[in-house]
């Protein structure tokens, strides 16, 4: 709470003490001159405090929602730079993958041909395998490549709407926040204007 809030509720001590306390023992104080009554004013008061009151609750109670809801965006946008980073990698294996699968034959031949013209068949065969093991990486990596993206759109919506929802929070604090500071100026206001009669109504025996 702010020390100008803290100011406004120290002055209005008085006044939300007067809320319960029992008419003077002598009877009702007499009203100051003009066309405020202490009564008025007493009730005017107390509905501001309250209101005021309670804006700056929900003020401070936005607080720990939001500072939730903050996290979650913080970690929602980490899982999103780290499926963003996985993508990043399936791609490169996968490209990996396709240029040495696009070598393992001769002068564009298949495979199967340049096994059978090979100077070495049984080291060919053995290549041939290597490349079929690579074939079925590459399968998986593709598969992991696919995994990665849906993860990153999943992961990039719920970060959109965690940080929504933050700046949501975010609003509604601001305005509790003016809320209460627009009360408590007009509290301020009203204690400045009392008259020395007010004053002295506020602080008479059964009313403080």
């Amino acid at each position: 709470m702010s020390g100008r809030l803290v100011r406004c509720f120290c002055a209005l001590a008085l006044v939300a003490a007067a809320f319960s306390a029992a008419p003077p023992p002598g009877g009702p104080t007499p009203p100051p001159s003009g066309d405020r009554s202490v009564g008025a004013l007493l009730t005017r008061l107390r509905t501001l405090y309250r209101q005021a009151d309670a804006a700056t609750r929900e003020y401070e109670a936005a607080g720990p929602a939001l500072r939730r809801q903050r996290a979650a965006a913080d970690r929602t946008a980490e899982e999103l730079a780290v499926a963003r980073t996985a993508l990043a990698r399936s791609r490169d294996e996968a490209g990996a993958l396709a240029r040495e699968q696009y070598r393992g034959g001769v002068g564009g031949l298949s495979p199967a041909v340049t096994l059978l013209l090979a100077a070495d068949p049984e080291g060919a065969l053995r290549r041939q395998h290597e490349l079929e093991r690579e074939a079925a990486r590459r399968v998986g990596a593709l598969s992991r490549l696919a995994s990665s993206a849906a993860r990153a759109e999943v992961v990039a919506r719920g970060a959109r709407v965690a940080l929504d929802a933050q700046l949501t929070l975010a609003d509604r604090r601001d305005r509790r926040r003016e809320a209460a500071r627009r009360q408590m100026d007009e509290v301020e206001r009203l204690l400045a204007g009392l008259t020395d009669g007010e004053l002295a109504a506020l602080g008479a025996p059964g009313r403080g």
